[in-house]
C-alpha cells in the first residue's frame, strides 16, 4: 500500500548492535535534539567519531541496562534502555528518519511492560528539553 507506514517492531538489543545503537543516539542528539541546544553540549552529549572503545563500553554494560532497539524494515532506528535499580528510564532515542513514526511510543510500551513485570510502579528519567512533549 502506498502511503502506508509500517509499524516498528522491538527488541531486545545484541551485544552486536551496541554501534547501531550508539549511531541511533548520535543521529537524535545531533540531528533533533540540536536545535535546542548549543554545539558544545551536543558535542559533550554526543561526540564522534565513535571509538571502538566507547563500542566496548556500551557492550560492556556497567549499569546493568536492560535494553531495546526498534527496527523498520531491519533497520535499527530507535534505542530505549531501563536500569531496574533505580528505577529509571535511561534512554529512549529515535533516528531522525523515523521520527514521529510512533517509534518511540513503542520502545515506551516495551520498557513500561518490562517494568511492570519487574514489579516496578514508577519510573524516573531526565529527560532533554527536545523531549518533554514526548
Amino acid at each position: 500500500m502506498e502511503g502506508h507506514q509500517k509499524a516498528a517492531s522491538v527488541r531486545e538489543m545484541c551485544p552486536e548492535d551496541a554501534r547501531a545503537f550508539l549511531e541511533v543516539h548520535r543521529a537524535a542528539v545531533r540531528g533533533t535534539a540540536a536545535k535546542d541546544y548549543p554545539p558544545k553540549v551536543i558535542e559533550t552529549w554526543a561526540p564522534l567519531p565513535l571509538s571502538d572503545e566507547l563500542i566496548q563500553k556500551v557492550r560492556a554494560n556497567s549499569d546493568e541496562e536492560l535494553r531495546w532497539v526498534a527496527e523498520i524494515d531491519g533497520k535499527i532506528v530507535g534505542i530505549g534502555a531501563l536500569v531496574t535499580k533505580n528505577a529509571e528510564i535511561r534512554a529512549c532515542y529515535v533516528s531522525p528518519v523515523a521520527a514521529r513514526k510512533g517509534v518511540g511510543a513503542a520502545l515506551l510500551r516495551e520498557i513500561e511492560r518490562v517494568a511492570n513485570d519487574q514489579g516496578l510502579s514508577l519510573l524516573h528519567l531526565d529527560s532533554s528539553v527536545t523531549a518533554e512533549l514526548f
